[in-house]
């Protein structure tokens, strides 16, 4: 979430600065005046009302650090709908309470709540469904992941859901909430209705009386059009596709087309305008289901196969049908395809269940990117990670991103189940294996600590141990132990410990971390515990930025290993007692020679 703190006073930024802190999984900027602000944050300029008016246009929520009533003064004057205003918050200077201001039910009583109990303040919520412990729409859209799709009647149904009248609640899909203050009701039942009404449905329907329509995202578009289309004459296709089979556009998840027109400019502009992902097929795959539909020998002649939107609307669908077939549209073919997984009877109440990958990038390079973490990176409707991570993240247009700065591990982690546990497929991405020093272990361990426990799958990349080593030649052909020096979770006096010990067992050693800012002498001691047990003219190897355009490679040896630079960007891997060097490679031998290679000369 992109937020904005603004204060005027020097109490009231160190304030911004500890919710600043709080909320390290976004993307927050401090404003304030120019004597209590650092370079990195952004100077106030007055009439603060007028700069406010800025802010409005470019951030999903403020955060006021003042009084209410500068708060109030700043925003009114740009005021135009809940629909499309930010949520605002304010937050007293002593950080004692924090006021859901604006757009409660849009974020800010969530944010307030979420605020507080992150700095230890109080949350000040005021709507009257949820001081009553009622649920509002647009909570249940929330929770649902659904689109409101007409904000006319929002604030008639919510009026009535706070006043104990009767709001009856359509759904055509399968969900887990417990909402005793609405009256679920069957599908069948819909036209009879006289009462405010929620609609759970991508379909285009019209109900008399107050109705709000919350919209699905489950529908997946599969489109076969000629080279080189622009995004206006697609648009312009899929809304009259979506008109014939009577569908809401807000119920879109995703568009699939054949792989080549995905590279197409039309193409990518297209997903930009709708924020939804573009999910490529290959011929290959279209290849093996093309029987199941009608085929063209024009299409055929041309690409290789007889039939494009149909396959690719069910191929990049989960155990998605077909629910409007191929529809020709000048030039350009459509289908839709609905998926299945939470389709039902309404009654059944069943939970749509999330899903995590924990992704591994591999050096950073796209040529060793598995096709797995491609695939898994693709399909995902979220993405967690370290921002210094996302040049090496393939497109991810059309996705949820929560990127920030390093740390921080257990709030992304805590945003990756959140996120699955609402019914999001969501990847959580490292770079090397995600189970070597990375995301897969704290994953797991916080759905272990809250319980939350959706499907979760390792996808393992190249670990930074294997990358370096392959720079090398093969200084870990034989037992070898990979340690970090960094004491940041792990106590000092275990690191030395587990060093003495593998050094004694004569493992080969690869060490992570070996040096940073703050921690200057740890290579040194680790260094010096290993002198104890091999020779000063072990073959060591120091890799910098492997296999990225930066990597640097160097072979030196124990003794002579403090002598050259060694950073964070480092991995350092030491032979064990019998490592050589041959034509620039560190070898560390398993045995061969001794048993087989006598009868070689």
């Amino acid at each position: 979430m992109k937020i904005a703190i603004i204060s005027v006073t020097k109490g009231g930024i160190a304030t911004g600065y500890q919710i600043q802190n709080a909320l390290s999984e976004h993307d927050v900027t401090i404003f304030g005046k120019k004597e209590y602000i650092s370079k990195e944050d952004v100077e106030l300029i007055f009439p603060l009302g007028k700069f406010v008016g800025k802010l409005f246009k470019n951030f999903e929520s403020l955060i006021f650090v003042t009084a209410t009533g500068v708060a109030l003064r700043s925003v009114a004057k740009h005021l135009k709908g809940k629909e499309v205003d930010p949520t605002v918050v304010v937050v007293d200077e002593m950080a004692k309470h924090v006021i859901s201001l604006l757009s409660g039910h849009h974020g800010a009583n969530e944010l307030a709540r979420d605020i507080a109990s992150r700095i230890g303040a109080d949350a000040v919520i005021t709507t009257s469904t949820e001081v009553q412990g009622k649920v509002p729409v647009e909570t249940l859209a929330k929770k649902l992941n659904l689109v409101i799709e007409d904000y006319r009647y929002l604030k008639e149904v919510n009026a009535a859901i706070a006043n104990d009248n009767k709001v009856d609640l359509f759904s055509e899909i399968d969900f887990n909430l417990n909402l005793p203050d609405l009256n679920l009701k069957p599908w069948a039942a819909l036209e009879e209705s006289k009462n405010p009404k929620i609609v759970i449905t991508n379909k285009l329907i019209k109900l008399d009386g107050p109705t709000v329509y919350l919209r699905p995202k489950n529908l997946i578009l599969g489109i076969g059009a000629r080279k080189n289309l622009n995004k206006d004459r697609l648009l312009e296709a899929i809304k009259k596709g979506l008109i014939i089979g009577k569908f809401s556009i807000n119920s879109i998840k995703a568009l699939a087309t054949v792989d080549f027109r995905a590279k197409e400019k039309g193409f990518k502009d297209l997903v930009k305008s709708l924020n939804v992902p573009l999910i490529d097929i290959s011929i290959s795959a279209i290849r093996e289901v093309e029987d199941n539909y009608k085929s063209s020998a024009y299409v055929k002649e041309k690409i290789g196969v007889g039939a494009v939107c149909e396959p690719c609307a069910v191929l990049a669908g989960n155990m998605a049908s077909l629910v409007l077939n191929k529809t020709k549209l000048q030039g350009i073919t459509l289908a839709v395809a609905e998926e299945n997984e939470n389709i039902g009877d309404v009654n059944t109440m069943k939970s749509k269940k999330g899903k995590i990958y924990i992704v591994g990038l591999g050096p950073g390079g796209k040529d060793h990117l598995t096709p797995k973490a491609v695939q898994a990176l693709d399909q995902s409707d979220v993405i967690v990670t370290y921002k210094g991570y996302l040049p090496f993240i393939p497109d991810i247009t059309g996705k949820e991103v929560f990127a920030k700065g390093m740390g921080g591990e257990v709030k992304r982690s805590k945003i990756a189940l959140d996120k699955a546990n609402e019914g999001s497929i969501v990847s959580v991405v490292s770079s090397g294996d995600p189970g070597v020093y990375a995301m897969a272990s704290v994953v797991l361990e916080c759905a272990k600590e809250t319980n939350v426990n959706p499907d979760i799958e390792i996808v393992p990349g190249i670990t930074a141990a294997n990358s370096a080593a392959a720079l090398l030649g093969a200084p870990i052909g034989h037992d070898f132990a990979v340690l970090s020096l960094s004491d940041l979770l792990t106590p000092w006096e275990v690191i030395v410990e587990r060093l003495e010990n593998a050094a004694k067992a004569d493992f080969c050693i690869v060490l992570y971390n070996p040096r940073s800012r703050g921690r200057r002498t740890h290579l040194d001691r680790a260094v010096e515990i290993l002198k104890k047990y091999r020779s000063s003219t072990t073959p060591t190897g120091i890799i910098r930025d492997a296999m990225r355009e930066e990597e640097s490679v160097i072979i030196t040896t124990l003794g002579e290993l403090l002598e050259h630079e060694v950073d964070m960007h480092s991995t350092v891997i030491i032979g064990n007692s019998e490592s050589f060097i041959y034509n620039s490679w560190i070898v560390t031998p398993r045995g061969y020679k001794g048993k087989y290679f006598k009868d070689m000369k």
